[in-house]
């Protein structure tokens, strides 16, 4: 699949699309957004903290092999991207959070919108793990995975794949 912004649009659409019209005759917060938003906390616990240990062996490991700040800031660039996914992930769920606990007050409007948000944000991590090498949570790469497949399905540019 090709990553340009065209297919993440369509991926983040598609997202939208497919959760609000799975969730719209749902009365009150539906028991699927809030399991989404519940798996995907306990997911960014998981690899912070599991990233958290290696960033640190990184950072030291490229303290000693860097000649300079340039060159240090190089080899950890990878790591910074990872760590700025997480925060973003992190703040994409809780945005997804506050919405299904607003639920009767507009959150029900503005549920698709959060959720195609929190699935990009946690492309991105999925994106950073594979970069360095490091485990995919299974249930991150699961939902990912299904929603990405949709997303390509439905966005006539990638050519459905």
């Amino acid at each position: 699949m090709r990553n340009t912004l065209a297919m993440r649009a369509c991926v983040v659409l598609a997202t939208a699309a497919v959760v609000g019209h799975c969730l719209a005759g749902c009365g009150g917060p539906p028991a699927a957004a809030r399991r989404s938003v519940e798996v995907a906390t306990v997911v960014l616990l998981e690899a912070d903290r599991e990233t958290a240990e290696r960033y640190a062996v990184a950072a030291a490991e490229a303290l000693d092999a860097s000649g300079s700040i340039a060159e240090y800031r190089e080899r950890l660039a990878p790591w910074d991207a990872l760590e700025l996914a997480l925060r973003v992930a992190q703040s994409a769920v809780l945005s997804a959070s506050a919405v299904v606990e607003a639920w009767d007050a507009g959150g029900r409007d503005r549920w698709a919108a959060a959720a195609g948000c929190m699935v990009e944000a946690l492309g991105r991590v999925r994106e950073g793990l594979e970069a360095l090498g490091l485990r995919v949570p299974p249930e991150l790469a699961s939902v990912i995975d299904l929603v990405v497949g949709v997303g390509a399905a439905a966005c006539p540019d990638s050519g459905g794949a």
